[in-house]
């Protein structure tokens, strides 16, 4: 549990969800880095040792999932109705067993921001999993479209 959290707790105070207005600053700055291209991001409870490892040898892209996992996993210890939605469907998640997390962030070499989300554990085993995270992105961004670089190390024709 982090510093602020303790002394929230300690002092009878609770966090509050970030306002209306901040959220909506927030995908706008997150849009304007994007330039129209994120990356998407998602790990698995299988994935969590490569993860950690991955994060101690300086990945930042590694370092944010295990933020969002953890951040995630405080929020389902919150009461009803407070914790967290599955991206693709109603679910709230009570607890991470089986949950997947992800990421969307700027398809850039630095990106400084991101969006957390997570699949239940239903979405996250589902045949159709990038398609139910495309529909939920679309929720935010209505116009998304699945991108597939063939030649990520670019080329000459």
């Amino acid at each position: 549990m982090n510093r602020r959290r303790r002394r929230a707790e300690a002092s009878g105070a609770r966090e509050r969800s970030p306002s209306p207005n901040a959220l909506t600053d927030s995908l706008r700055a997150i849009h304007a880095e994007a330039g129209g291209a994120l990356n998407v991001y998602l790990v698995s409870e299988a994935d969590a040792l490569a993860l950690i490892l991955d994060a101690l040898e300086g990945s930042r892209v590694a370092a944010a999932l295990l933020r969002a996992a953890s951040d995630l996993v405080a929020k389902t210890r919150t009461p009803t109705g407070e914790r967290p939605l599955c991206l693709a469907c109603p679910a709230e998640l009570t607890n991470m067993r089986g949950v997947r997390v992800g990421l969307a962030a700027p398809s850039r070499a630095d990106p400084s921001m991101a969006i957390a989300f997570a699949l239940c554990p239903a979405c996250g085993t589902a045949g159709n999993m990038d398609d139910r995270v495309l529909a939920g992105l679309r929720c935010v961004w209505p116009g998304a479209q699945r991108l597939v670089v063939t030649h990520p190390e670019g080329g000459r024709a």
